[in-house]
């Protein structure tokens, strides 16, 4: 698993394009309301977040390396299992990031969502995008984490939602 969020960036939207499902990939920086990627990589927002992206650019799955992809629901569903579902604080950045002990290196931090209506919510729980769409549904999965609770949740999210996700490595 990556260590922190994924980072590409081959173009940025503002945070009220997208919304609509107007069915084309978009990526996000937090707070960043332009279109310049030079620019957006210059944000604070982006060194510490990652790159927030929506689900159809999680079905393209450009933002994980070659021999990397985003994890299904299922593989999740693996790590939790390997951790126990109720060890979500061994995945959480240690105080005073945040509220876990990052025992297993996953170094989980608080990060704002694009909401499906276009605007970032706030910084107190991490929710990422699985590769797992919900079958006659404008949803797809995400795993949520969440401040001062030890459980990871199946959270279905609006696909014009933007999340950060983590990559897996290939299965060799």
């Amino acid at each position: 698993w990556f260590a922190e969020n994924a980072r590409y960036l081959p173009s940025v939207s503002p945070s009220n394009l997208g919304w609509e499902d107007d069915g084309g990939a978009h990526a996000y920086v937090a707070g960043y309301e332009g279109t310049s990627v030079e620019e957006a990589k210059t944000q604070n927002e982006y060194d510490e977040y990652g790159t927030l992206y929506n689900f159809v650019s999680v079905q393209e799955s450009l933002m994980c390396p070659q021999g990397w992809h985003v994890p299904s629901l299922s593989e999740w569903d693996v790590l939790k299992g390997s951790i126990g579902i109720s060890s979500a604080y061994k995945l959480k950045s240690a105080p005073p990031v945040w509220d876990g002990t990052n025992e297993l290196g996953f170094n989980a931090i608080r990060v704002p969502v694009r909401t499906s209506n276009g605007s970032f919510t706030d910084y107190s729980k991490a929710d990422f995008w699985t590769s797992t769409s919900i079958e006659d549904s404008d949803n797809a999965w995400g795993q949520e984490l969440n401040t001062g609770d030890d459980t990871f949740t199946d959270d279905p999210n609006g696909k014009g939602s933007g999340n950060p996700i983590r990559c897996i490595k290939d299965a060799e």
